[in-house]
Parts: structure tokens; sequence; C-alpha cells
């Protein structure tokens, strides 16, 4: 299955996002966010979606501690 190339971008948008949060920024990074920053493609919604899911995978993974029950949607 392909990706759409405009979430590709925003999933490495939002790790850069992160990388910036944690003080760990490169070069790269900087050029990539620049790029991405005038890409029409790349917009918040999916910046904040892309954020999401990666933040979901880690909980997952259990590299980030679960969310608060209050944060879950009751079903």
């Amino acid at each position: 299955m392909l990706r759409d190339p405009c979430w590709v971008k925003s999933r490495i948008g939002a790790r850069i996002l992160l990388r910036a949060e944690a003080g760990k920024l490169t070069a790269r990074d900087i050029r990539l966010a620049r790029r991405f920053g005038v890409d029409r493609g790349v917009e918040d919604r999916l910046l904040d979606q892309a954020l999401a899911s990666i933040g979901a995978e880690k909980r997952r993974r259990g590299l980030l501690p679960p969310l608060p029950k209050i944060y879950v949607p009751a079903i």
C-alpha cells in the first residue's frame, strides 16, 4: 500500500517537532522544517494527527506511560 506523500512529510515534521521539544535539533532537521513549512500539503491537521499517531505507537510499545483514564473515550 502506498502512503500519501503529504502524510509521510507530516510524520517527518512531527518527529522534528518532538526532537525540537527535546532540544536535539540538527541542521538537517532545520532544513527539512523550512521546506515543510512552505509545503502546502503539510497542514496543521496532518501534523496533529501525526503527533497523535507517533504517541500512540510509543504507548503501544511501552515507551510512554498510558494515558490517564479521564482521556480514554467511553465506548
